[in-house]
């Protein structure tokens, strides 16, 4: 299974899970390209900030970009055990967008 990892915590043994294209839709690395410091630098220098690779189990689960459906859903619990307010309606609908902001660039970025 698939799964997104900002850059920064990829290792050098992980493979990537999909393609990467370039602005101009040119393939710059393709599925099961090895996640070198050399390929990591140059997809640094295109301003990727996260890929998917084919297996993470060595990484620990904050290393990871979760689904946004599972993101919002954490959400959902964390703010369920606060009394409703008007603020923190506020402050739940900013965090949603936010959450809904990153998974569309993250989307845009692998290209899906």
């Amino acid at each position: 299974m698939a799964v997104r990892v900002p850059l920064t915590f990829v290792r050098p043994t992980m493979r990537l899970a999909h393609p990467i294209q370039d602005g101009e839709g040119r393939l710059v690395a393709g599925v099961g390209t090895q996640l070198s410091d050399r390929v990591v630098a140059h997809l640094r220098k295109l301003a990727i900030q996260a890929v998917s690779v084919t297996s993470a189990e060595d990484l620990p689960g904050w290393e990871i970009i979760e689904p946004l459906a599972e993101a919002l859903a954490d959400l959902d619990a964390r703010f369920a055990t606060h009394p409703e307010t008007p603020e923190r309606a506020q402050l739940h609908a900013a965090v949603v967008r936010l959450l809904t902001r990153r998974a569309r660039l993250h989307d845009e970025e692998a290209g899906t």
